[in-house]
């Protein structure tokens, strides 16, 4: 691919402005210019065109009007560990709202609960303790959606919402609404994979499985692993944790004993808190988080002969995860 990853191409957005003409021709909630910073909890990225979806109707119109347009869609949520290009995206980005928000009990004396994509973690786990259901308290702090939560796994602790998960409702265009079950899903670590996930498909909602738990006590765990991270994370915007952890090790403790906290390029810096985090400190731009975190990687291969693995994705311009020498993933 090209050297730089954050480059724009021009192709897509005649595609993009088709799709973008075929919505204003029907019903379906039109498309707008966003700064991808109000998506970003890092507050970087440039431009996208943005539509939101807050039905099972609206997904499948908009999702065809692409399709027509030989246009491609991103689905973003709160953009917690995705850092957008300063060029902006030439796909269509795509949001879930309305609908795909809603949390419901299926079954309180089972512990069953459903979450919509769309929903925000902190109101998964409000709502859980409401009617008494633990378990998920490991999530209290961790930012954005539950449908970016289970496609990546999210969990601290040793624990993760896929331990949770019994099953999927997914959207596919070729196939319509679709489940898939808990025994079908390849869970790993801050991973999520399927035989049966397709691409272009969209996660709708999530069943879990929570437990029987004293209100109480839900709270305090709650309380208990907020302050934990209040005391161990940067306030600074970030997108958390930028590496996985190798096997038994801290990536955190890794950078900060090679030396590489406070390390800065541009407005981007290492966290003086946990060196396992970049934070935005000064108007930072993509290209300075990406630079940083190359230099980190690189640094620790040199001093520890030791390859760290991002746990963050990066996105090039046409919304397609990258790794730090550019190459798709």
């Amino acid at each position: 691919m090209d050297n730089n990853p954050f480059e724009k191409t021009k192709i897509m957005g005649q595609d993009l402005a088709i799709a973008s003409e075929i919505l204003r021709d029907t019903e379906l909630p039109l498309a707008k210019i966003v700064s991808l910073e109000k998506f970003s909890s890092i507050k970087i990225g440039g431009e996208a065109l943005l539509v939101e979806a807050s039905n099972l109707s609206e997904l499948e119109g908009i999702i065809e009007a692409v399709k027509q347009a030989k246009a491609k869609f991103l689905i973003i949520g709160d953009g917690t560990n995705t850092l957008y290009p300063d060029s902006g995206l030439d796909v269509l980005a795509l949001k879930l709202t309305g609908d795909f928000s809603a949390i419901d009990i299926i079954s309180a004396k089972e512990g069953l609960i459903r979450a919509g994509a769309g929903a925000h973690l902190s109101h998964f786990l409000s709502i859980a303790r409401q009617n008494s259901l633990g378990e998920a308290e490991f999530l209290a702090g961790i930012p954005g959606t539950v449908g970016g939560a289970v496609m990546g796994n999210a969990g601290a602790a040793g624990e993760s919402i896929g331990e949770l998960l019994q099953s999927l409702r997914v959207y596919e265009p070729e196939k319509g609404l679709i489940t898939i079950t808990s025994d079908d899903l390849k869970l790993g670590y801050r991973r999520l994979g399927s035989t049966k996930l397709s691409p272009g498909a969209v996660i709708v909602d999530a069943d879990f499985k929570l437990t029987a738990t004293d209100p109480g006590e839900i709270s305090r765990r709650i309380n208990q692993r907020l302050s934990h991270r209040a005391e161990n994370q940067p306030y600074e915007p970030s997108l958390g944790c930028v590496f996985l952890n190798p096997p038994d090790q801290s990536a955190g403790l890794i950078i900060d004993q090679c030396g590489l906290k406070d390390l800065v390029v541009g407005g981007a810096a290492v966290s003086r808190q946990h060196a396992n985090f970049i934070v935005n400190r000064n108007r930072a731009l993509s290209s300075d988080v990406f630079t940083l975190a190359k230099k980190v990687r690189d640094e620790v291969k040199r001093l520890r002969d030791l390859t760290l693995d991002l746990e963050i994705g990066i996105l090039n311009s046409m919304g397609q995860k990258i790794d730090l020498d550019g190459r798709l993933v």
